[in-house]
């Protein structure tokens, strides 16, 4: 936002110097820095479990070797049906932590679909006014859940990554309403990196590199003095190194080499991302299929004239 002042722009930098020069160390249930202790907590209708009650609770391997999830096709209306279901679960178990798997899943995905997954586009975030009013709705809950899983079991293991990444995702919603500048002088960058740093030591090559993408996703979104194409194209092109042949890694290659002035190379990644080689490797990437299918083309124009 070039009318921020130099107060703005001052906050802004220590703010992402901070964020990303001082990575999580190894969790412990103590840690200031632990996805428990650095999630916001909202007030919801349902209260979370006490801790004497998550004492009791199956660790989260348990979680993750019984889950499967609960809807083959995901349309809107079938992942909002699946999330009341465990809604009303919910409501006379609190601490059923499979309804709480499920109830998160089917809530992320739902935003997802209907916000394009916050996909950065051509014209700049993804931040839509109709966006921003379903994060404003929805991301605290959805946020709650995933704190509620990742608080459970060994803080010294490795965090599931499923639910990891969709907690970074549903934070970057919930952040994403109060508009992208609000959040970066609100903090929500040292949030948002620190656990996207904690995704990338932990699960380097989850879901086709996605830890390497929210960094490009970030760094091109985000306002001056913070915003960086450079690393946006960095952190594309390591998630290329993971997974090559990935539709969505491709369009963001293409989107920041495009945003560093380098259009015939972003032609190259936009025609890569319509090869038919070129799928989505992964239910989130397949999720906003949609969004590429529009962008894609438009990058491809862009880079060409």
């Amino acid at each position: 936002d070039t009318s921020m002042g130099l107060l703005g722009h001052f906050a802004l930098t220590m703010i992402y110097g901070f964020a990303h020069w001082q990575p999580i160390e190894k969790s412990s249930k103590n840690h200031p820095d632990s996805p428990e202790n650095i999630v916001p907590t909202f007030q919801t209708k349902e209260a979370l479990p006490r801790s004497s009650e998550r004492a009791k609770m199956p660790s989260p391997e348990v979680i993750s070797s019984d889950y499967e999830s609960p809807t083959p096709t995901r349309t809107v209306e079938s992942l909002w049906a699946e999330y009341e279901l465990q809604e009303g679960i919910l409501r006379s178990a609190a601490t059923d932590l499979v309804a709480t798997r499920r109830c998160a899943d089917a809530l992320c995905g739902w935003m997802r679909l209907m916000t394009d997954g916050n996909t950065v586009t051509i014209d700049g975030a993804g931040d839509k006014p109709e966006f921003r009013q379903v994060w404003t709705q929805h991301a605290p809950r959805a946020v709650e859940l995933y704190r509620t899983l990742l608080s459970v079991g060994d803080r010294e293991s490795k965090p599931d990554p499923d639910v990891l990444c969709n907690f970074v995702e549903c934070f970057s919603a919930l952040s994403g309403a109060k508009g992208i500048a609000l959040a970066a002088l609100s903090g929500d960058a040292v949030v948002f990196l620190r656990n996207v740093d904690l995704l990338q030591r932990a699960h380097p090559t989850h879901c086709s590199g996605l830890a390497q993408i929210f960094y490009a996703a970030f760094y091109l979104a985000a306002p001056f003095p913070v915003r960086s194409p450079r690393r946006a194209l960095s952190a594309a092109r390591a998630s290329l190194d993971v997974e090559p042949t990935s539709r969505r890694n491709r369009y963001y290659a293409g989107l920041a080499a495009l945003a560093c002035g380098e259009k015939a190379t972003a032609a190259d990644y936009f025609r890569a991302a319509l090869d038919p080689e070129a799928t989505a490797k992964t239910e989130s990437e397949a999720d906003i299929s949609r969004i590429l299918d529009r962008e894609i083309p438009r990058g491809l124009e862009a880079a060409l004239v």
